[in-house]
């Protein structure tokens, strides 16, 4: 009896619980982190974190020349956002185009400079 009666409970326990859902933003800005940051979204969003030792500066001095170089750049735009150095750099280009080709760039960047001392991401917003 205690058994059935355990097993029971146990079911509306996790009958009553919701899997938590990621939050999706689908183009909206709300709840992005970029978003807080930036007041937007950015066709680039670019991470550099740390491992409390401070961001790798290498790829952080060699994606910066990136961007620097593009021609196809509409706005860049970094800023500091943790106690260790951590940046948060928000890219706009001309085109879907150029934002796939520049983030296979950044991306191949971060894998010939792996391990990096920190972690260093790039993703596409939701407008590319």
């Amino acid at each position: 009896m205690k058994k059935t009666a355990f097993l029971a409970a146990l079911l509306l326990m996790t009958a009553a619980c919701k899997v938590p859902q990621r939050p999706v933003t689908d183009g909206n800005v709300s709840g992005s982190f970029f978003e807080g940051l930036f007041g937007k979204r950015c066709d680039l969003e670019i991470l550099f974190g740390s491992y409390a030792g401070g961001i790798d500066s290498k790829i952080h001095g060699k994606i910066t020349a990136l961007i620097a170089k593009q021609g196809n750049i509409i706005t860049s735009e970094s800023k500091n956002w943790g106690r260790e150095g951590e940046k948060a750099v928000c890219v706009d280009v001309k085109s879907r185009r150029d934002a796939v080709l520049l983030e296979k760039e950044i991306t191949a960047i971060i894998a010939v400079n792996s391990p990096a001392k920190g972690p260093v991401t790039v993703t596409r917003g939701p407008k590319t």
